[in-house]
């Protein structure tokens, strides 16, 4: 199309004949001249922006009546000319080009235009996907790359809202990524199990169950109405979705979760939508297994390098420190009915008290180098460090809820380090005092709490970085979780916390 189209100076009524050269030339004919068979095309006047003439091809893409828009308002900018412009109307997307029509007998402006929405989708689909496997590649924790991949589904998918729901081995929810402004609350996962408890038909647990994907029209709606969904309508009723597509995660034959998408009043997923979505959820799925398995190598590269280095220290400084042991306690023998001075004595009894004290500590640095055994072993660990602390003086109580057997090790070693090292400041700088740990888990996750009624200490004070804080907070967030230290003159209570969407 060039970008003005010169007519004659034949006069003709502008809703029937434009001039064109010596004759008159129809505005049929202009449209069989310019239209393509997947293109709509229009007659716009430059002064109103009212409709001249719309083709019957274009009123069908814009769902309209060809004769019904004569003289109606266009939808159309037509201040440019010749570039490609897109708009969007009626929910649909358009591209389209504005040419001049001059004439003596009219001016006007053509306009053609072609439905874009399916290839502009892609196009938002394709660079979803490029994003989300570059989030992927770089992530260092589950929850990122799933709130990532949520935040460009909701976008790409013009769904208000979305969520990634996963499932543990005891068929346990965690809320593991989300995007938008529904659930909005911390403890949607809890509530959809007190609805489940109530015997509200769930479509996660249909969905995993079937393994196929769910589209409900109307669910909003009808969860509000029925009593079983009671712990989630106040939430519910505060958000703004009508609509909800839920899709398998499946990897290597096993459900792991199910993806959630929230769409608003008036929106629905379209076959290309839930093919979309349906990549995507491979997509997490394989983010899901990916991340599995990592843990499982880091968590066997580390037993198998802690191994090495128990085997190390008791081949080496165990032995040198048993042989220290053994002569100042040969050492006390001999000199025991013999007269020497007392100062000697008294060294002595220090070299094997100290030499006895080193040994015992090697006994448990070697323990806690070789790691936890097996999940669940976390409570015997802590146990036997406040064994040693009583045995220091200072009073403890442990108070155990074994972690689920989804924890790796590896994160339970983690927590374990973070309560030695709290233990071992407790001995150290807060001698005599008492020592609580708590082990915790539920839904929400897995904690560790050591507190004790020692002098506390200023917890930012830059003197204090010996105390090992920096270390336990590396160590939380090394494996997603946090740790929070609050202390004053009645004592110090160190929590460190594992959040349940980060380890299943």
């Amino acid at each position: 199309m060039t970008d003005a189209i010169e007519l004659g100076t034949h006069p003709a009524p502008p809703s029937a004949k434009l001039a064109c050269g010596a004759g008159l030339l129809s505005v049929e004919d202009l449209h069989g001249l310019l239209e393509r068979p997947d293109e709509g095309f229009a007659l716009v006047d430059p002064l109103s922006g009212r409709y001249i003439h719309l083709s019957n091809a274009g009123a069908a893409l814009l769902g309209q009546n060809a004769e019904d828009q004569l003289g109606e308002h266009s939808p159309w900018l037509i201040r440019e000319r010749g570039a490609v412009m897109h708009m969007k109307f009626s929910g649909r997307e358009f591209s389209y080009r504005t040419t001049e029509v001059r004439g003596a007998a009219l001016d006007a402006i053509a306009v053609q235009f072609r439905d874009v929405t399916l290839e502009r989708r892609r196009e938002r689909q394709l660079r979803a996907f490029s994003v989300a496997a570059a989030a992927s590649a770089f992530a260092t924790t589950l929850p990122s790359v799933l709130n990532g991949l949520a935040e460009q589904v909701r976008r790409t998918a013009r769904m208000g809202s979305c969520t990634f729901l996963l499932y543990d081995d005891d068929g346990h929810l965690h809320l593991s990524g989300t995007a938008g402004s529904y659930p909005h609350s911390t403890d949607y996962t809890d509530r959809l199990i007190e609805c489940r408890a109530l015997g509200a038909p769930l479509l996660s647990d249909e969905v995993v169950h079937t393994r196929r994907v769910r589209v409900e029209s109307g669910w909003r709606r009808r969860t509000l109405e029925d009593p079983r969904f009671a712990p989630i309508h106040a939430m519910s009723e505060a958000s703004d979705w009508d609509t909800i597509v839920v899709v398998p995660l499946q990897v290597r034959g096993t459900i792991v979760g199910v993806f959630n998408g929230f769409y608003p009043p008036g929106g629905e997923p379209e076959p290309e939508d839930i093919a979309f979505l349906t990549s995507i959820a491979d997509h997490a799925a394989v983010a899901v297994g990916m991340f599995n398995a990592r843990a499982a190598l880091e968590d066997q590269v580390a037993r198998t390098e802690r191994g090495r280095m128990a085997r190390d220290l008791h081949d080496t400084v165990s032995q040198l420190l048993y042989a220290v042991s053994s002569h100042a306690a040969a050492l006390d023998a001999e000199t025991t009915n013999r007269t020497v001075p007392e100062a000697l004595e008294s060294h002595i009894k220090q070299i094997r008290a100290l030499a006895a004290e080193a040994f015992g500590s090697m006994r448990t640095l070697l323990d806690g180098v070789r790691g936890l055994a097996h999940s669940g072993a976390l409570a015997d660990a802590v146990m036997r460090h406040l064994a040693l602390a009583q045995a220091l003086g200072c009073s403890t109580e442990l108070i155990a809820c074994p972690a689920p057997a989804s924890l790796p090790v590896h994160v339970e070693e983690q927590l374990l380090r973070v309560a030695q090292e709290a233990i071992n400041n407790v001995v150290r700088h807060a001698p005599g005092a008492h020592v609580d740990v708590t082990l915790a888990s539920d839904d929400a996750g897995w904690c560790v709490t050591i507190a004790d009624n020692g002098p506390g200490f200023e917890v930012d004070a830059p003197a204090l970085r010996w105390l090992g804080l920096d270390g336990m907070r590396e160590r939380m967030q090394a494996v997603g979780g946090t740790l929070s230290i609050h202390s004053s003159t009645s004592g110090t209570t160190v929590r460190a916390q594992i959040p349940s969407a980060v380890y299943l």
